[in-house]
């Protein structure tokens, strides 16, 4: 699903296959509840103005599965990810909120953070081939309160 407007709501679809499972690109945007498989890139990606992204599961993504290029949206939420050959949620945009997602046995981060400004709270991730969590941040400009990280790693810095 190519989401190039506005103002759209994408809700419980079921997406197999495909560059992305759903690709926003517009402006106040919804995505809700959708369940996707197997994308050769990602399985959700945010690059223009969108509300909230809660209730989808993301399997088995040839690269990410989901990617927030976008800052100051959301809130991301409540969102499964299993699977991905890359990272299960990788946060390139800042300003973000990312609350109660769960990732599991992602090939390489749970979460991985370049961007600065985000908040994460009561997200759990486990399984992931390299580390959990990867914030290449020096400065401890994200907040991170509740999170439950399973593998065991020594910190990512870049």
């Amino acid at each position: 699903i190519y989401d190039y407007g506005n103002g759209h709501v994408i809700d419980r679809n079921a997406v197999t296959g495909g560059n992305y499972g759903i690709y926003v690109n517009g402006s106040g945007t919804a995505v809700t509840r959708n369940s996707i498989r197997e994308s050769a890139f990602a399985g959700i990606q945010l690059n223009g103005y969108f509300l909230p992204v809660e209730g989808n599961k993301v399997w088995d993504s040839a690269g990410s599965g989901i990617v927030v290029n976008s800052g100051g949206q959301g809130p991301i939420a409540g969102n499964k990810v299993a699977g991905a050959n890359q990272h299960g949620i990788a946060a390139y945009g800042g300003g973000n909120t990312f609350t109660g997602n769960k990732v599991t046995a992602c090939d390489v981060f749970g979460f991985y953070v370049t961007a600065t400004g985000n908040t994460f709270s009561m997200n759990k991730a486990s399984g992931s081939g390299q580390l959990d969590l990867a914030d290449t941040n020096l400065a401890g400009v994200n907040t991170y309160t509740d999170n439950r990280f399973g593998t065991t790693a020594i910190p990512y810095i870049e």
